[in-house]
């Protein structure tokens, strides 16, 4: 599912963003080319072809995003713990000159 959306005299095609992912045409600084014809037929019927009535952002929900971030509220609150390490950090320490 996209989204097709008119901004800044063109149109923008996003595909499943969350809602604090969108951004306007003018904030990216984007050149407007010239599209031939036989392009633009294409991208046309794509735009048809993939078309819904209505799509809002904010109903979807990015789950990893909220994921990651719960995980770090938990880390704070101290609820999660840092498992001790198994074994030691680092190795044994040789002496190259003596045992060269």
């Amino acid at each position: 599912m996209v989204q097709v959306r008119a901004d800044g005299g063109g149109l923008v095609l996003q595909q499943l963003l969350y809602g604090d992912e969108v951004r306007s045409l003018s904030a990216i600084n984007i050149e407007v080319p010239e599209v031939p014809p036989a392009e633009l037929q294409p991208a046309e019927q794509l735009i048809e072809q993939y078309r819904v009535d209505g799509y809002d952002a904010a109903a979807y929900k990015d789950a990893g995003k909220e994921s990651v971030l719960a995980a770090i509220d938990q880390k704070i609150a101290k609820k999660i713990s840092v498992a001790a390490q198994t074994q030691p950090v680092g190795g044994e320490v040789i002496d190259l000159v003596e045992a060269l």
